[in-house]
Formats: C-alpha cells, sequence, structure tokens
C-alpha cells in the first residue's frame, strides 16, 4: 500500500496560562488500518509509537486499535472522564479520514459508506471529540490527528473535495495541518507515517514548547518532500506546554515585569470573582481597589446581584395553577401515578421531606401538589410544575454556566415526568411519524430511547402534536433547569454533593450497567416528582447554544440565532461521572448528528 495518501492534522484544544508542564497527564490513541476495503499500513504501528513515548512523557495511555464507532465513541467517554480540572489531555488518532460539506470526520474500521449521507451516521465526527473535551473542563487539551487525507471513497460520495476541511483556531487553540488544507499528504517509505514520524522525533526533543515542537515538524516534513508538503498551522495559543520538560529553560523575570505586578494582583483578584454570585466578593474588591480598572464592571455587578438577592427573598407572588394545591410539607414528588387514559389527570400529593444534605429552602414554587397527565395511552406522561423564580446557572462550575441570573417562570409548565422511553418512541416508528429507529437494543421498555439527534426529537414531539392536537415540543433550557432545580439552589436536587444511588451515573452507586442505562424509573424522582433530570441519558432542549448565559432572556424563552448548527443539551448521562449531572451543567451538540448517550424529554403548551 505504498502508494496510499495519508494526511494529518494536529488541532489542540483551549490553552489557559500554566506551568511549562502539567503534573495529570492523559491521552486516547487510535490507530484504525484493517478496513475491509482500503486497508492501510502505517497507523496501528503509528499508535503503538506515540503510545510508548506518551508513557514515557509522563501520560497515562488508553490505546485502541482497529476501533468500531461504538469503542471509539467509548473510549472517548473514558478518556475525558478522566480528565480532571488540572489535567492535560491528549487525543491521537490515526486511520481514515473524510471531509463532507466542510466536515471532517475519522473513519472507524466497521463503517460501510456507500454516500455522503451514511457518513454522518457511520463515521465520527471530528467536532463531536473537540465538544467532549471542551466539556471535559480541564485545562489543557492537545487533539492530533493523522488521518488520510485522500478520501479512498470519494467516488461514491457525489461532491469530491479533496483533503480535509480548514478548521479555525479558537482562542487559546493551535490547529496544526500535516500539508495546507484541501491538500494530501505523503505516507512515507517506513513503518510510520510521514508526519507523524516527524512528529516523534519532535517529541523526543527536551524543552521544547509546543509551537516549537510543531515547527520542527513542519521543517523536517519540507525537507523530505522538497517543498511538496508544508505542514500548516492556525494558532490563538495562550498559554505555554512542554512535552518533554526534563530540560526546559529557567525564565527569567525582568524589571518590566516587576512593575507590572501590582497590576497583575488586582487582574488575578478579578478573575478570580468576577463570575462569582456572592456580593461579598465585589464589595471586598471595591474596598481594596477603589478606583481600580475594574471598579466601574464591580459596582453594577454588586447592584445586579443586591437586586437578585432581594428579589429571591421576596415572597412569591405567582398563584398555584388551576387544579392544584398547597401542601404542607416542603415538596412534591408526583409519586407512581396511576395508569391514566387520554385527557385523564391525576393530582399527586406524596410529599417527602428534601434529603438531609440539601440545606437550601425550597421555594414557594415547589411547595404545591402537582398534577399528572397523558394525553394518549402511548403518549409520555407529563408533570405540571407551578410558576416560580430562581437563580439559573452557576458561578463555581464551568465558564459556560456563568452568569448565575434571576429567572421568572411566569406560567405553568408541562414536562415529561421520565425520559421518552423506547416503547413511546416505538409507538411513533410504528405509527409512520418517526423514520428512525436506533441500532442500538434497549433492555425493557422503560430504557430511555437513545442515540437521538435534536432532528430525530423535533419529528418526534410534531408526531405527538399531530396524534393529540396538542402542542408538544422539547422544553427551553430555562424551563429544563428549573425542573432540575425542583426548588433547590444546591448543585444538585439533593444536595451539594454527589450523594449515594441518586442519580444513573458514573461512579454515583445504586444500579449501574457500563453498556445500558437504567430504566427511566429506577433512581429517585426530584421535589417535582421528575425522575432522571441527573444522569440516565443526554436531554435535548430547545435552545441554540450559546458559550455562556450573557445574554440570556430573564424569562423561559428559547434562545435563538440566525444560523443555528448546535443545539443544547442537559443532565448528563449514565457514562459521565457526576459533575455533569449537576443542575446547571450544559453541553452544545450539532443538531442532525446522533449520539448513543443522548435521548430527550418532552415539554407540552398548555
Amino acid at each position: 500500500m505504498a502508494g496510499l495518501l495519508l494526511g494529518c492534522i494536529a488541532l489542540l484544544g483551549p490553552l489557559s496560562p500554566s506551568p511549562a508542564y502539567a503534573s495529570n497527564r492523559v491521552a486516547l490513541v487510535i490507530g484504525n488500518s484493517d478496513y475491509p476495503d482500503s486497508p492501510l499500513r502505517n497507523p496501528v504501528n503509528d499508535v503503538r509509537a506515540m503510545a510508548k513515548i506518551l508513557e514515557r512523557l509522563g501520560f497515562d495511555v488508553i490505546r485502541v486499535e482497529n476501533g468500531s464507532r461504538l469503542e471509539m465513541e467509548q473510549s472517548i467517554i473514558e478518556f475525558t472522564g478522566r480528565l480532571g480540572e488540572d489535567a492535560s489531555g491528549l487525543f491521537y488518532y490515526a486511520g481514515h479520514g473524510v471531509q463532507v460539506k466542510g466536515h471532517n470526520y475519522l473513519i472507524p474500521v466497521d463503517a460501510k459508506l456507500e454516500s455522503e449521507r451514511e457518513v454522518r451516521i457511520e463515521a465520527l465526527d471530528v467536532d463531536t471529540v473537540l465538544s467532549e473535551l471542551e466539556y471535559a473542563g480541564n485545562r489543557l487539551n492537545i487533539v492530533i490527528l493523522d488521518a488520510c487525507r485522500n478520501n479512498p471513497f470519494e467516488r461514491r460520495f457525489r461532491g469530491r473535495s479533496r483533503g480535509l476541511a480548514a478548521v479555525d483556531a479558537a482562542r487559546g487553540s493551535l490547529i496544526a495541518y500535516a500539508t495546507a488544507p484541501g491538500s494530501v499528504a505523503a505516507d512515507g517509505d517506513n513503518s510510520n507515517g510521514l508526519y507523524t514520524e516527524e512528529l516523534l522525533r519532535a517529541l523526543d526533543n527536551p524543552g521544547l514548547q509546543v509551537e516549537e515542537v510543531f515547527k520542527q515538524v513542519r521543517i523536517n516534513v519540507s525537507k523530505r518532500t522538497n517543498g511538496k508538503q508544508i505542514p500548516w498551522e492556525s494558532s490563538s495559543l495562550t498559554g505555554e506546554f512542554i512535552f518533554n520538560p526534563s530540560a526546559a529553560p529557567a525564565k527569567t523575570t525582568t524589571a518590566g515585569e516587576i512593575k507590572t505586578t501590582a497590576q497583575s494582583y488586582e487582574l488575578l483578584f478579578w478573575e478570580t470573582i468576577r463570575a462569582s454570585d456572592h456580593p461579598g466578593v465585589f464589595r471586598a474588591y471595591l474596598n481594596q481597589y477603589p478606583k481600580g480598572f475594574f471598579a466601574t464592571l464591580a459596582k453594577i455587578k454588586l447592584e445586579e446581584l443586591e437586586m437578585i438577592e432581594a428579589a429571591i427573598k421576596a415572597p412569591a407572588s405567582a398563584e398555584p395553577s388551576e387544579g392544584t394545591a398547597l401542601a404542607s410539607s416542603s415538596a412534591a414528588t408526583g409519586g407512581a401515578a396511576a395508569p391514566t387514559t387520554k385527557g385523564e389527570r391525576v393530582t399527586a400529593m406524596a410529599t417527602p421531606e428534601p434529603a438531609a444534605s440539601n440545606t437550601q429552602t425550597l421555594s414557594a414554587s415547589a411547595k404545591v401538589a402537582l398534577e399528572n397527565f397523558k394525553d394518549c395511552e402511548s403518549c409520555p406522561e407529563l408533570v405540571v410544575l407551578p410558576p416560580g423564580s430562581y437563580l439559573m446557572g452557576a458561578s463555581s462550575g464551568e465558564r459556560s454556566e456563568a452568569p448565575r441570573h434571576l429567572v421568572t417562570v411566569g406560567h405553568p409548565i408541562a414536562i415529561g415526568k421520565y425520559e421518552v422511553t423506547a416503547s413511546e418512541w416505538n409507538a411513533c416508528v410504528v405509527s409512520g411519524g418517526c423514520d428512525y429507529k436506533p441500532k442500538n437494543e434497549p433492555t425493557s421498555s422503560r430504557t430511555p430511547i437513545r442515540n437521538i439527534s435534536w432532528t430525530d426529537a423535533q419529528q418526534y414531539v410534531s408526531w405527538l402534536t399531530e396524534t393529540t392536537g396538542k402542542t408538544y415540543r422539547l422544553p427551553s433550557e430555562a424551563e429544563w433547569e428549573y425542573a432540575a432545580r425542583a426548588g433547590t439552589a444546591t448543585e444538585y436536587w439533593w444536595g451539594n454533593g454527589p450523594g449515594k444511588a441518586q442519580a444513573n451515573c458514573k461512579g454515583c452507586g445504586g444500579p449501574w450497567e457500563r453498556k445500558f442505562p437504567a430504566d427511566v424509573d429506577a433512581f429517585p424522582a426530584n421535589h417535582f416528582g421528575l425522575h432522571s433530570m441527573s444522569g440516565g441519558v443526554w436531554e435535548w432542549n430547545s435552545d441554540c447554544w450559546f458559550k455562556d448565559h450573557a445574554g440570556a432572556p430573564s424569562d423561559t424563552r428559547s434562545r435563538e440565532k440566525q444560523i443555528c448548527r448546535s443545539r443544547v443539551l442537559r443532565g448528563g448521562s449514565w457514562k459521565n461521572d457526576a459533575s455533569y449531572a449537576r443542575s446547571a451543567s450544559r453541553l452544545g451538540y450539532d443538531t442532525d448528528v446522533r449520539y448513543f448517550v443522548n435521548g430527550l424529554r418532552v415539554a407540552r403548551n398548555l
């Protein structure tokens, strides 16, 4: 296979100012060679060589050879699950890769590609890998893709795009291609691909900054190909990283740097508090720096937080919706309602005390007996939530969860008591309302449906609307978090720690199976009587994905933008650890991409 052409990209995820090297390093390396129709010679050799040198450089390495799509997806989840806040992550892939309509895809060995349409289902989108790493929240990520640029499937595709598509570097990242976008790269005559061979040599050199590593690779590849292949980078790095720090040069502090010490302390102070929702820290900043560079912003933020604080303390003015009654204790769970028929409504009055670890007093909106109903036999059961208000987001979690802001729910909300089950989805398929039936087999009729795209979810709620004559939809992000919090302000509805056996997530206790999610009612309901708001499967929301809550509305409207390629997912999954199951946790994902941990919960207009 000496004539095969192999392309390479190296993408480095967001970097924040950091020491010269990380003390906690985790790597996932995948090499795919054994393709039935177009096998490759070098990827397995490449991945073994990369694993060897990365282990020597202090990485904890997960290695996958000739991976199926499921194996690749599971290894990515395992990999990102190991990435703590201070970890440095590295993802390496060698194998076939293709470009379709501006997206780059990694090809598993079991992919059956007869058309462009099948690529999105059978292959792994590079954007998915980058999104998973971004959501991991660790301080530094490196992704290196050594993918075949000369598309072996191009005769089956309508558009014959040469090479891979360019990916612009986001702030704090570097993208390094083995050659210019749209071009192809040589495989090499030795046991490793040409680009990876030079990368291995560069990684072995001590003391090199990450930019210097790729500069060396670019120079040497260009020399060996007589200028025919020139690796190319797009960089927006903001921090430092050294692969082999054994001889890192000492840094000298200059007189100019000494002069900026006072300003640096103020900047550090501000960066520490700017996303906080505690008024006291902004008062402390203003006391320390009354004429500081950020004093005006601190005053605005302080006024905003004081207004929110006053609004939360004020008694709730919203009246319970028709058919509900005030409960005598702190919350209503809904309990196990009797089977209902079309149009039948059941008021749930069970009112247990909240978990002992939850020190947050429940708001008046949670102190209401909740109404359960179904519009048809095969429809999801719904719970009517009362109006109220709450603080959305978190200041101590991911940047995407800030700023924390007050949201008013001015009307009752009808939302699914459970995630949509396999049997409920199958009813849509059987009736012809849903075109897609996931390949993964449910373990029971109560297993949540999964491997669903946002587009698939829209087809399901449209079928419910047509079937019942009622307007079904996905919940907005503000509605979803209101339902998940159920009147609490802690990280989880049960308190500020993961607890034990409260949710279907990795390492969270209770019944847990690595390959499959638990049934939708296997874990306790929250104070609104909703199950699996934490863990289970990721749940699609209606909103377009925004990188944070800046500019978010103060009500439950869905956030939209003119061009929306990604939508919001909430709640975490059984494959993720408890940090993803927090009420404020959020993720963006491509609307038309299916993923085996993604499902849905419905809402309905009243």
